[in-house]
């Protein structure tokens, strides 16, 4: 604001910037319960939906090489499905690794 001529409102706008951040966790205090209630019942569509909305995401965001964004979607949806499937109840691409039954975490990288 400051080096579009409107240094004066910024400068008024300084003293409530502590109360934002005292108001973040208040509000987590309250959310989190019923945010949780409503993500316990996620099912398989809303899983889907969700990781839908992630690749899209990712593909926008890497607007300049298209090529580069979607191998790297599918490098990580590669990566996402080693492990143990919880609603099959079965392990995938494990190979019979048995350090890999809880998925490929980053510090395994």
């Amino acid at each position: 604001m400051a080096r579009k001529g409107r240094a004066g409102p910024a400068l008024g706008l300084l003293p409530l910037a502590p109360l934002l951040l005292v108001q973040q966790p208040f509000w987590l205090v309250f959310l989190a319960p019923p945010l949780a209630e409503f993500s316990l019942r996620f099912g398989p569509p809303e899983y889907f939906s969700l990781m839908a909305f992630g690749l899209t995401v990712v593909i926008y965001l890497a607007r300049r090489s298209m090529a580069k964004a979607l191998m790297m979607t599918l490098f990580g949806l590669i990566l996402a499905s080693v492990g143990f499937d919880p609603f099959a109840g079965k392990l995938r691409f494990t190979y019979g690794i048995m350090a890999l039954r809880d998925g490929v975490g980053l510090a395994r990288l």
